[in-house]
């Protein structure tokens, strides 16, 4: 591959990574749980640690459904992400991100944390394979 093509395939990378999270956000800000879930991929390879517990995709998608079936509202995301073209088909976003979470009967949460996102393209599409999350949640009074 020649080295603008090189230049060009790392841009168009960041660029669908980019993408990816603008939507990964606007899935939550919908409150649409299969869209959110989407994003991952469906595979024995994919692993998520949150907070220290590691989950596979069945394990994210039963969270994921669980915590949509309670939320009446999702605002936030993340803050400037940081994102690496490690190779041709593999790309990492690092970033802080602050939601603050609306649950039925008004209970309200402000949550603040740092993610890491590994993202692969599959079939022409790029999806999550790994995260590892750490955060703090706090009730709003």
């Amino acid at each position: 591959m020649e080295m603008q093509e090189t230049i060009q395939k790392k841009e168009e990378l960041r660029l669908s990574m980019e993408a990816l999270l603008h939507s990964y956000e606007s899935a939550f800000r919908d409150l649409d749980a299969s869209k959110v879930i989407s994003h991952y991929f469906d595979s024995p390879q994919f692993q998520m640690i949150n907070d220290g517990r590691i989950m596979g995709f069945h394990d994210l998608e039963k969270e994921v459904r669980s915590l949509f079936t309670n939320m009446t509202r999702f605002e936030g995301g993340f803050i400037e992400p940081r994102i690496t073209v490690i190779n041709d088909h593999l790309v990492s976003a690092n970033s802080k991100f602050r939601e603050t979470i609306t649950f039925f009967g008004g209970q309200k949460f402000d949550v603040k944390g740092e993610v890491t996102w590994m993202a692969k393209q599959i079939d022409g599409k790029l999806k999550f394979v790994y995260g590892h999350e750490f955060h703090k949640q706090v009730p709003v009074d």
